[in-house]
């Protein structure tokens, strides 16, 4: 047998990769695409398998790539040696690895070779050229290969092999060619994953092949090892997935709207490992899908329909359609779903109403329907299924009103939704009450349709004698209609009306029409009658008079006039009348019961005793004079005025003003003297006509004195009147100041009969005089007077003065007034010329002079002659040549430093900085920028600059233009930096000369200071010689050691002070080298110690921190040594040279040692090496390393990175103690090179590679939107949403916290797409919460919300006291008790709303969770309050309030013979109040007579009726008083004092000369009792809703204190 060596097989496991293009002919390896537009997603659910195998860094794994889902799922194998163990065994057997790939066969080869064995062992070595295995799936497998990255071909750079899948039940073989040989048994063992061994059936030979089956019944991999003469060929055990795709399950798929999501689960947790496709289509194409995983192999599966057409859904696992696929979805479009019926648009109370809800197509979803009638309860509906697939619904309304009907079909809206029906009540249409009318003339009333359910349509049929009237209908808003007709014939008609088509109940209306156009009414009386004297008039019924005549005569009080009616021998009816009052008297005349045309007539009775002329006052010559005439109270009537002086009428001008019945009679006097005014009314003289004015001549006065012209502040001022002998008037004078003020005055009379009129003006400016005499102005009147006030001048700006320098000032007269302004200055015995000037601020002036003497000049100013406050003012003039300037600043400065001197005047006089000047000019000619500044008392100023380059700069300082004493002055700038030190020596000799150059050639002039100390402190003489460069130093030193060399220039340091420098001893070695600076631990370091010429012993000695180091000392040619050392430890070592015994005089050296490769980062390299050993980086992203270079010892860490860009900027920090970050950011994709020194040595492994993949797409946190209520607010067991839109934020998902005190609110998502969730949550504690929403790990802006979660609560609980609420008066405050306990906790809300105003509310909160609410409304008219706890109505809300006008007294009227005087056996009591336009109030009638109280009866037609009738019956002569309150105040005449007579002849003579009888008191104590009783009677009107709604007739009195 021919045997050959293991090391030489070679195993080929394959799987098609390539396939034909064609069948036939000639074929060309492809690469195989499949395009797919399902989503995919590889599958692993087995969590107990073993760990995917990591072959030089890299996990294998199915990755599968498509339009929707990448998914990387590890694939369990066998553990295998790591990369290096792996590469060392190659290494060690110096084995190789080959690849090579078949294009005939489609297969992949892969060879293992040993090329050092040339030997085999004993019995075991054989020879082979190839095994090949072949590894396939039977033909009748149920899965198919896969077309992309997921089938699992093997890796040519590593040689690792991805496993086959297959399903379970399907027959699985492979394939293992020998070529031939024998060496040995060919074995197979299959174990599946529960570790028991798959039965394997092996046939054929070394020359046909061998053939392995096996049929896998378990899901999981299944390990398959291949063994050749017991030996495990290469890449054996290989693995193959088995999957079962009937365990695939789909949950149930819903119905699907369209542009909603359809969601469905899909089941694999029991199918084994593989891919998953989803692929949704509507007629054949495809709608996206997107699966979610939900762990544990479950996943979700969402899609959106656009159409509505049938979707079919394929699932596929590993290529093989599972059970019931492909699966149909229903898809429902709400939105095309319509209703129709009436009962969408009208319905009627207490009908059934229908209309129906048409899907559009067959009925998959149920139809929503809600129903809401005006008071926001819920109507209730019957819904069924019709035969159509249409769904009808059916309603029974039960108010009135606007109802909102909500309708959906697969939970959309339906369009138009929600829709409005209008529900009308047919029983709620009033019709008013029919009056009878009259042929000719237009009928009207009214239907109110206002609460009958809203705007409908009012048919009306009018009928007479079987014909139809016409009617005309009017809206009147507010659902009042007015109906007008007008009847042809006299006699019954019939009025039918509809509302919406509905006949009104209690139609048809009767009404009855009469004719009245055949009677004649006429006579004087008719139209005018004089109060207290007889009127008439006659009715003609042209012809017989068949009919009774009545009339009916109401004065305008409203009482009845007494007529007299007769009828004469012409068959015509006489009327007669007395009136008693002025007014308008309403005559209505009847015949047969039927009115008369015309009827009611109005005669306006008047009376001239009424009109009252007012207002007669003296007049004056040329002035219009005006009387009023009040004859409102008279009644109409023409009223006329003339006027006569010496027997002379003058043109009177008479026009009507305000009021009717108001008129101004006005006329134009031309000579004094007395002028009668004679007033007549309706022809009628009126009493006290003609009346008297006396008329003056206001030309003869005169207005004279100072005060009318000028005056001064708080002095008193003056002026005369004379009004040339007139002394019946008064005189008016009014003087107002600038601001508006009124100014007092005192007006005296002298003896000579002239009026002095004095003041005291507070205020600056023209005041206004105007003067009166008997109420006219005098001529001139107004004048003006300038007000000024000279204490209100201000100089300022006044300072001392210098010789020939302008000195100017400011005078403010601004506030002063009006006024000449005097301004003089002396000085010197001479007066000076000044100038003044306007600023451009009013009454600001500038005045200037200049100064000729040194010495105290005296500023005079006046104003308007009067000195100022403070003048004269006095300055002192100095002189400017007695200046001093001192300091550095003049002499010498630093380049780049501060300059400074000092500016100041001999004597102590201040300078004014505006006086100085200072000019500093560098070498070049550039002035420099120089501050001056003034130094505190003493006055003095100080200038600073800074040189900007070295040499002489030129000072200027000049006083008021010249310059100062001394000017200008020269400051040489140097700069110590520009020193150079030349020809230093490094080390010299003691007793040697040693001599170096200073050169201050470009640093400017300064002294030069040199000085050189020894070892012992001790100084070195030294000599220092002018050269061309500057200076030269001659030193000689007398002791060896270190010196230190200080050079200073302008006394400061020069670069490099103080130098250090070696004076040695004669014959003393040197040493150098690396070695004397710095060592790396267990490497050699070197130094050399230079001894040419010189004779003696060497002795060299190392010491680290711990111990010694070794040292060889090796002799080199010409005296030269080399020492090295090897340090076993990093520190700082102490190398000691000795030279005869005496150390060197630097010795010891200290030299640094480090080890590079003690340096490490932190974490290990494999942390940030990837599969290939390069750095992972990221373009964009910061690469950051930490070393540790605690063990390395004393040194600095550096670093560089070099990528396809360049060099990348590199930063080093120290990180705590012993670390250091080294941090970069790439900015392109590749290859990078990364290097890493210690103490400038390459760390181990320095340059590292490095590559760096593209870019992250960009998240941006910042730019996540959130929306929705449930971000700030939510109730308790109410689940509340929000919405967060990462749409523009990157990739990312979101984090959602709820935090509180009690307890954190759990929150779920649900992707919406687009990157876009729904967020939702349902908290069951109340109180606030802190709500943080994070993507991608980072908080979004605006975090964290502040969530209060209400408690829940009930409206309907809350409990309203309506007693109050039912009526109320305008300006009154309404109270109402509002108890929330038992509705939970909540926000209450009050809004009550009148026809055009909005009325007070104020909530009194009593904090046990009662409220009192106060309402003050603000207008009269209905208004809606509406009441809401947490944004609900409470029961009743809205309540309907009618709220009354105030109560006002002025507008009720008092009338009747019981307010009038009378004689008591024949006193009418009876007496009307009528509070029509009076508002609410309350009516309250007292009457007292001479004995005592009375008891009032009073009494009204009806409940609205706004008059009411009082009456009260006196017993006895004498004085009555009867007062009359509306709301508690009386109305007007109130109260009315009332006599009573025995006769008729006390009673004449009462009203002729208002002389009343003594009545003799009737009490037991024969006077009237001391406590007076009040009668009286009390009526509310209107009264409020809820009181006694019967009315009191006629018939009926109440007596006593009583409201009606």
């Amino acid at each position: 047998m021919t045997r050959c060596s293991t090391s030489q097989i070679t195993a080929v496991v394959t799987r098609k990769e390539k396939e034909s293009t064609s069948r036939g002919g000639n074929t060309v390896g492809t690469e195989t695409t499949t395009t797919t537009t399902s989503t995919t997603v590889d599958i692993m659910v087995h969590p107990s398998y073993l760990p995917a195998v990591k072959h030089r860094g890299r996990n294998f794994g199915h990755v599968n790539n498509t339009n929707n889902i990448t998914e990387t799922v590890p694939i369990p194998r066998r553990p295998s040696r790591s990369h290096q163990e792996s590469s060392s065994l190659l290494r060690k057997r110096d084995l190789h690895l080959h690849s090579r790939y078949d294009h005939s066969s489609g297969f992949e080869e892969l060879s293992l070779s040993d090329e050092s064995a040339s030997t085999s062992r004993a019995s075991n070595s054989y020879h082979s050229d190839m095994v090949r295995v072949f590894h396939h799936n039977s033909p009748d497998s149920r899965t198919s290969n896969h077309s992309n990255a997921s089938s699992g071909f093997h890796d040519h750079d590593n040689g690792e092999l991805f496993p086959s899948q297959a399903a379970t039940g399907a027959i699985i073989w492979c394939e293992v060619d020998t070529h031939g040989q024998e060496a040995g048994p060919v074995t197979v063992r299959v174990r599946a994953p529960s570790g028991k061994t798959v039965p394997v059936n092996v046939t054929g030979s070394a020359q046909t092949k061998f053939r392995a089956e096996y049929i896998p019944v378990e899901i999981g991999p299944h390990i398959i090892t291949v063994l050749y003469a017991e030996t495990p060929i290469s890449g054996s055990p290989f693995t193959c997935n088995v999957y079962d795709a009937t365990r695939i399950r789909v949950s149930d798929i819903p119905h699907g709207i369209v542009g909603r999501p359809v969601k469905f689960q899909v089941d694999a947790s029991q199918a084994g490992e593989g891919k998953l496709d989803v692929n949704v289509s509507c007629r054949g194409a495809e709608v996206p899908a997107e699966i979610t995983s939900l762990g544990r192999g479950k996943y979700e599966v969402v899609f959106i329909p656009r159409e509505v057409s049938p979707h079919f859904i394929d699932v596929q696992f590993n290529d093989t359609q599972v059970e019931g696929a492909p699966f149909r979805c229903e898809i429902i479009d709400g939105s095309r779903s319509i209703a129709e019926g009436d009962g969408l648009k009208k319905a009627f109370v207490g009908e059934n109403a229908w209309f129906e809800i048409d899907p559009h197509g067959p009925a998959l979803a149920e139809a929503e329907v809600k129903i809401t009638s005006p008071s926001g309860g819920r109507v209730v509906t019957q819904d069924r299924k019709t035969s159509r697939d249409t769904f009808r619904f059916e309603y029974v309304p039960t108010e009135p009103g606007p109802h909102k009907i909500v309708c959906k079909y697969a939970g959309t809206h339906l369009k138009a939704s929600p829709f409005l029906c209008d529900v009308y009540d047919i029983r709620n249409v009033r019709v008013s009450e029919l009056a009878d009318g009259y042929v000719g003339k237009e009928s009207t009333f009214q239907v109110d349709t206002s609460t009958a359910g809203g705007p409908g349509e009012v048919e009306v049929e009018v009928e007479s004698s079987g014909r139809t009237i016409k009617a005309t209908i009017r809206s009147l808003g507010r659902g009042l209609h007015e109906v007008a007709f007008t009847p042809k014939d006299a006699g019954p008609h019939g009025i039918t009306v509809k509302f919406m088509n509905r006949v009104v109940p209690g139609s048809p209306f009767k009404m009855t029409v009469h004719d009245p156009s055949q009677i004649r009414v006429s006579g004087d009386g008719l139209k005018r009658a004089l109060v207290e004297t007889m009127a008439w008039f006659e009715i003609d019924p042209r012809g017989p008079a068949t009919g009774d005549v009545d009339v009916k005569i109401t004065s305008p009080s409203g009482s009845r006039i007494a007529t007299h009616i007769s009828k004469t021998s012409r068959g015509v009816f006489r009327v007669e009348f007395t009136p008693l009052e002025v007014g308008p008297h309403k005559i209505a005349c009847k015949y047969a019961n039927t009115s008369l045309t015309g009827s009611p007539f109005t005669c306006e009775a008047y009376d001239p005793r009424r009109v009252k002329v007012s207002d007669i006052q003296d007049g004056f010559v040329g002035r219009e004079s005006i009387v009023k005439i009040d004859a409102t109270m008279a009644g109409v009537g023409e009223v006329e005025v003339t006027v006569e002086s010496q027997g002379r009428s003058l043109p009177v001008a008479l026009k009507e003003v305000g009021e009717k019945g108001s008129y101004e009679a006005s006329f134009t006097p031309r000579e004094a003297g007395q002028h009668g005014i004679k007033v007549t009314f309706a022809s009628k003289i009126v009493p006290g006509s003609p009346f008297k004015m006396n008329v003056y001549d206001p030309s003869q006065f005169r207005v004279t004195g100072d005060g009318l012209k000028l005056a001064y502040v708080g002095e008193t001022a003056w002026f005369e009147i004379d009004p040339r002998g007139a002394t019946n008037g008064e005189a008016g004078v009014k003087i107002t100041s600038p601001s508006g003020a009124r100014i007092a005055c005192q007006i005296t009379r002298t003896s000579r009969g002239i009026i002095r009129v004095e003041y005291v003006p507070s205020e600056v400016g023209p005041h206004r005089i105007s003067t009166k005499y008997a109420g006219n102005a005098l001529l001139g009147s107004p004048f003006t007077c300038e007000v000024i006030d000279p204490r209100q001048v201000h100089v300022t700006d006044l300072h001392d003065g210098y010789v020939g320098k302008e000195n100017v000032f400011r005078v403010d007269a601004s506030k002063a007034g009006a006024g000449d302004l005097e301004i003089e200055v002396e000085g010197g015995k001479r007066r000076l010329a000044t100038k003044v000037t306007k600023s451009t601020t009013p009454g600001v002036f500038e005045v200037a002079f200049t100064p000729r003497d040194i010495g105290q000049h005296d500023i005079s100013v006046k104003f308007h002659s009067r000195a100022v406050p403070g003048s004269p003012f006095k300055i002192a003039v100095h002189d400017g040549s007695l200046i001093r300037v001192s300091g550095d600043g003049l002499k010498r400065a630093r380049v780049g430093t501060k300059a400074w001197f000092n500016i100041r005047m001999e004597g102590g006089a201040p300078l004014d900085g505006n006086d100085i000047e200072v000019h500093v000019v560098a070498p070049n000619g550039t002035k420099l920028p120089v501050k001056l500044s003034q130094q505190g008392k003493s006055g003095d100023i100080k200038a600073e600059f800074v040189p900007k380059i070295v040499g002489p700069h030129r000072v200027e300082v000049t006083f008021v233009g010249a310059p100062v004493s001394g000017s200008p002055w020269t400051c040489e700038a140097f700069d110590p930096s520009l020193v150079r030190v030349k020809d230093f020596p490094e080390s010299c000799y003691v007793g040697e000369t040693g001599a170096f150059e200073v050169s201050s050639k470009e640093a400017g002039k300064a002294e030069l200071s040199v000085k050189i100390f020894g070892p012992s402190g001790q100084p070195v003489p030294v000599e220092i010689l002018d050269s061309y460069e500057g200076h030269k130093i001659r030193f000689t030193p007398t002791e060896s050691g270190k010196h230190k060399l200080h050079i200073q220039y302008g006394g400061e340091e020069v670069p490099g002070s103080p130098f250090t420098f070696m004076v040695d001893e004669p014959g003393i070695p040197t040493a150098s080298g690396d070695g004397l600076l710095w060592a790396m631990a267990d490497e050699p370091a070197h130094f050399r110690v230079d001894a040419a010429k010189l004779r003696g012993k060497l002795e060299v000695t190392v010491h680290g921190p711990n111990r010694a180091a070794k040292t060889t000392i090796t002799p080199e040619k010409h005296g030269i040594y080399k020492v090295t050392y090897i340090a076993a430890e990093v520190g700082v070592f102490d190398v000691k040279i000795v030279w005869n015994g005496k150390e060197l005089p630097d010795s010891p050296y200290h030299p640094k040692v480090f080890d590079p490769t003690k340096v490490r980062v932190v974490g290990g390299w494999p942390a940030h090496l990837d599969d290939k050993d390069r750095i992972k980086m990221r373009v964009g992203d910061e690469k950051k390393l930490l070393f540790d270079i605690g063990e390395a010892g004393p040194g600095k860490l550096s670093a560089e990175v070099r990528g396809p860009s360049g060099l990348i900027p590199v930063r080093l920090e120290t990180s705590g103690k012993d670390r250091v970050k080294v941090s970069f950011t790439p900015v392109a994709e590749g290859h990078h090179d990364v290097h890493f020194w210690y103490s400038e040595q390459p760390i181990p492994h320095s340059p590292l590679p490095g590559w760096a993949e593209p870019a992250l797409p960009l998240i941006d946190a910042s730019r996540v939107r959130l929306r929705g209520r449930g971000l700030t607010e939510a109730k308790v067991r109410e689940e509340a949403e929000f919405i967060i839109d990462g749409s523009e934020a990157g990739p990312g998902e979101p984090e959602v916290h709820i935090s509180g005190i009690k307890a954190d609110i759990p929150v779920s998502l649900q992707h919406l797409g687009s990157n876009v969730y729904k967020a939702t949550y349902t908290a069951s504690h109340h109180g606030a919460y802190q709500l943080v929403v994070k993507w991608s790990g980072e908080v979004v802006k605006g975090c964290p919300y502040k969530l209060n979660v209400a408690a829940a609560s009930d409206a309907s609980k809350v409990v309203v006291a309506t007693e109050e609420l039912k009526a109320g008066v305008v300006g009154k405050k309404m109270e109402s008790f509002i108890d929330t306990r038992r509705a939970g906790p909540g926000e209450l809300s009050v809004h009550c709303m009148g026809p055009t105003k909005q009325a007070f509310c104020e909530l009194y909160d009593h904090h046990d969770g009662t409220y009192t609410l106060a309402i003050r409304p603000a207008e009269a008219g209905r208004h809606l309050l509406t009441i809401k706890y947490n944004g609900e109505h409470v029961p009743g809300s809205p309540f309907a309030i009618k709220i009354q006008g105030t109560p006002d007294a002025s507008k009720v009227r008092v009338y009747g013979p019981g307010v009038n005087h009378g004689v008591l056996a024949t006193y009418q009591s009876r007496f009307m109040c009528e509070t029509k336009g009076a508002g609410a109030g309350q009516l309250t009638v007292r009457v007292r007579g001479p004995k005592g109280a009375f008891r009032v009866e009073m009494q009204r037609e009806s409940q609205k009726d706004r008059t009411i009738l009082c009456k009260y019956d006196p017993t006895e002569p004498g004085d009555y008083k009867i007062e009359v309150k509306w709301s508690g105040e009386h109305v007007p005449g109130s109260p009315f004092n009332i006599w009573i007579f025995d006769t008729e002849e006390e009673l004449n003579r009462f009203l002729r000369t208002g002389e009343v009888p003594s009545y003799r008191p009737t009490s037991p104590l024969g006077y009237p009792p001391v406590a007076e009783y009040y009668g009286n009677g009390a009526y509310s009107s209107p009264q409020p809703p809820g009181g006694h709604p019967n009315t009191t007739p006629y018939s009926q009195w109440r007596r006593g204190s009583a409201d009606i």
